[in-house]
């Protein structure tokens, strides 16, 4: 799937690889500022909830990566639990290629629905929003929980969202 990517400067997205572990960790922790995100995407691979993990790679380093948990409910649903660009890279679309090829592979893999916490303003552009996800139910703040309804069916879903149980330190 990396035919829209890699670019001329040898960046290439690949599936994330355990030998990745330590780069991934670091670049979260900097990304996010804090220890909370490293941690969550540790746990959830330690209880198999990962669905789905890229790394962007340039020169044999991770400078990105973006990571998806399965949601217990609604079944089949997918979060989009991180994504992260080293702060000096960001601003010039590899961040985007990360969700955008993230959300194609979600797509051809048949996963109805992707949810996200966080910032409308940065997620809007991909197709979430926060008006598909109003009538769900979550333990988290409705503000920032935004949907992206990849089959038309689940926008506005009337249900509970659940979370893996490594979300409950959040």
């Amino acid at each position: 799937m990396s035919d829209g990517w890699p670019d001329p400067i040898g960046e290439m997205i690949r599936n994330f690889e355990c030998s990745d572990r330590d780069q991934v960790a670091t670049l979260i922790g900097r990304a996010y500022g804090r220890s909370y995100e490293p941690w969550l995407i540790r746990a959830l691979r330690e209880n198999g909830d990962v669905a789905a993990e890229f790394v962007l790679e340039q020169d044999g380093a991770v400078v990105g990566c973006i990571c998806f948990a399965a949601h217990p409910a609604p079944v089949g649903w997918w979060s989009l639990c991180a994504v992260a660009v080293p702060a000096a890279l960001q601003g010039n679309g590899r961040g985007s290629a990360l969700v955008r090829y993230g959300l194609e592979f979600a797509r051809s893999r048949g996963v109805p629905a992707i949810t996200v916490l966080g910032p409308s303003g940065f997620y809007c552009r991909f197709g979430f929003t926060r008006a598909a996800a109003r009538n769900l139910t979550t333990p988290f703040s409705d503000e920032n929980t935004l949907l992206y309804p990849i089959q038309p069916d689940t926008a506005e879903t009337i249900g509970e969202l659940r979370y893996p149980p490594a979300f409950s330190r959040l």
